[in-house]
């Protein structure tokens, strides 16, 4: 699994075998589906309604925002994916936020792809593409709260 350290004030996280390709690869999903304009169940959940009990106020918010919002996750994936090593290696986190939240939106895109709920445990073994996906989502959740961890120690 990614091990994050610091080093010199600064973190980083080291990838093993296909981790940053793995993570690379999801980056790039999220950001395909940012480019879309179709009404989509993992959209909704990347760009929620500000405004649930009011349609015309959400509607008028997300004419504002969106546009924006889109744009802000594209450059966070594109940090993440600037950093990212080719294969197995180090990836300097000069963004620590940024790498927070896209990697949450890898893992709302997941959770909703897969109807992760509350309850749901890793797989105990990998026997399919689900649990395959499974296992990414909670690698990618324990990335993040490592990566949570040390970013609030630091503040």
């Amino acid at each position: 699994m990614a091990i994050l350290t610091e080093v010199d004030g600064r973190l980083q996280l080291d990838f093993a075998d296909a981790e940053a390709a793995v993570l690379g690869d999801l980056l790039d999903r999220v950001a395909s589906l940012l480019s879309e304009t179709d009404d989509n169940p993992v959209l909704a959940r990347l760009l929620p309604d500000a405004h649930r009990d009011d349609p015309e106020v959400a509607v008028a918010h997300r004419e504002l925002t969106e546009a924006s919002l889109r744009q802000d996750k594209r450059a966070d994936i594109d940090a993440v994916l600037a950093a990212l090593p080719a294969g197995e290696g180090k990836a300097e986190l000069v963004d620590p936020d940024a790498w927070l939240r896209a990697l949450n939106d890898v893992r709302l895109m997941l959770g909703v792809q897969l109807g992760i709920t509350e309850d749901a445990e890793p797989p105990r073994r990998v026997r399919d593409q689900r649990d395959l996906q499974l296992s990414v989502y909670f690698w990618l959740t324990a990335v993040q709260d490592c990566l949570v961890e040390a970013v609030l120690s630091a503040g």
